[in-house]
């Protein structure tokens, strides 16, 4: 992402992720990493599926 800086990030769910999410915390808590350019979006969204599925 530093050297990508309009870089889109797809966010998962599940715990299998929070390490990774804690580097990226512990960074931005460092200012080691800047990502007010970065766009993220949900992996678990889906379009179109029906909120009763």
């Amino acid at each position: 992402m530093s050297q990508h800086p309009h870089s889109k990030l797809g966010l998962a769910t599940g715990g299998t992720m929070v390490q990774i999410y804690q580097y990226l915390v512990d960074l931005l808590h460092k200012n080691q990493l800047d990502v007010s350019q970065i766009e993220t979006f949900n992996l678990d969204e889906y379009v179109g599926l029906d909120a009763k599925t």
